[in-house]
């Protein structure tokens, strides 16, 4: 019942005022001295204040975050992941922007922001450097496999398409079919691909080991 509701957004017909506004608020010439950081958790938190969406309205905000910080050149790829740290401080996350709206204490929830930033961003880098020893370590294997530059090529491929058939393996490296088999059948017995256990046809292959990083951060 909206009675007992903690907090009750503005009424649906002055939420698309509330975006143009925000929108505006986002692409201003004027910036006033606001670091963009600072300035994205006053973003973040106007966007869940409006709550424009029947549902979806913490992973679109969330990701305003990321495409925010982006466009401002803050990062240099949009792959800052936050919604994992907001999820393990989730009371203290809606604790905090709640505060915000009853009792204008911004303080409390900027020094929140910023150091939910900062644990994603370490979490960010633990996440890249897992990958990049990893991917060392798959070049070495493949190149001590054969001397094929289409087996490195393939290697790298595996860190932007963890699952793949031969037909797209074939295609991606502009080969024929049997010589995509054999770059795959090399990465299956050197460990780097294992067949996936299911009746479809073209077979499945996965990279375990760069899905189970990427799994890792996600949590």
């Amino acid at each position: 019942m909206i009675e007992k509701a903690r907090f009750i957004p503005s009424p649906p017909q002055q939420s698309i005022t509330a975006l143009e506004n925000l929108e505006k608020y986002m692409h201003r010439d004027e910036r006033s001295g606001i670091p963009d950081l600072i300035d994205a958790a006053l973003i973040h938190y106007q966007f869940e204040t409006i709550h424009p969406f029947a549902d979806g309205n913490g992973r679109v905000g969330r990701m305003l975050i990321t495409l925010h910080l982006y466009m401002r050149k803050v990062i240099r790829q949009p792959i800052l992941y936050l919604s994992p740290v907001f999820e393990t401080r989730k009371d203290e996350y809606i604790d905090l922007m709640f505060n915000v709206s009853k009792s204008g204490n911004w303080e409390n929830w900027i020094i929140f922001f910023l150091n939910v930033v900062c644990e994603a961003s370490q979490s960010a880098i633990s996440t890249s450097e897992s990958l990049l020893g990893l991917q060392e370590k798959y070049r070495s294997l493949a190149g001590n496999a054969g001397r094929s530059s289409k087996l490195l090529e393939l290697t790298d491929y595996l860190f932007s398409n963890q699952v793949l058939s031969i037909p797209m393996v074939a295609q991606f490296l502009d080969v024929q079919y049997r010589s995509a088999k054999l770059h795959v059948d090399k990465l299956v017995e050197i460990g780097i691909l294992e067949e996936l256990p299911t009746r479809a046809n073209p077979k499945f292959f996965i990279a375990h080991e760069v899905r189970d990083i990427i799994l890792r951060s996600l949590k």
